[in-house]
């Protein structure tokens, strides 16, 4: 036992050893000039109305990114792109049915008799026995739900209030930054 602790000891002080060497610092490495889009006291407003898929954050952060070191007047937002009816209607129902069965899950207990003649006595067992499971199960499943409600596929690129480009009536396609660029440029 005191062998293994030593060989452990020993092991971790050549780690430690190893990780406070110096590093050799690295050049600086140069950003480019950033470019002055309009008046320098004025700023640009670029707003992005995005539905909320991590492929659209993503591209979100990407171009607000490259935008914000390509000009050094403008300011990149984020919007969630408003939801329109029937899906507006189905998302906030699933919410809906999600709270209701995690508050219908947390006080099992109380109402025990009527939900083991509506889900039998065995599933009423399990799900009281396992209440922090069962209500994670409700709450993700939910999450999931509300994620393919809430996946239109927009992407909508406003330049001071002016819509400059839209997926939804480009039939999905996303604009690339070198497009995103012109369009701005052009807004001049």
């Amino acid at each position: 036992m005191q062998y293994n602790m030593k060989v452990y000891l020993l092991i971790a002080f050549i780690l430690i050893g190893l990780n406070s060497k110096e590093v050799p610092q690295q050049e600086e490495v140069k950003t480019p000039s950033k470019r002055v889009l309009r008046k320098p006291d004025s700023t640009t407003i670029i707003k992005i109305q995005f539905c909320q898929s991590w492929s659209s954050a993503g591209y979100f952060n990407y171009v607000k990114e490259q935008l914000e070191l390509f000009f050094s007047d403008i300011k990149v937002t984020a919007e969630r792109y408003p939801l329109k009816n029937p899906r507006k209607t189905i998302y906030n129902t699933v919410i809906g049915i999600q709270v209701f069965l995690i508050i219908l899950t947390a006080f099992s207990g109380l109402i025990q008799s009527k939900l083991e003649f509506i889900i039998g006595s065995d599933n009423f067992k399990a799900i009281n026995e396992n209440k922090l499971a069962t209500i994670g199960i409700i709450y993700f499943i939910g999450i999931y739900i509300q994620q393919i409600i809430n996946n239109t596929g927009a992407f909508e690129v406003f330049c001071d209030d002016k819509l400059i480009w839209s997926t939804i009536d480009k039939n999905g396609i996303k604009p690339s930054l070198k497009t995103i660029i012109q369009l701005v440029k052009k807004m001049e």
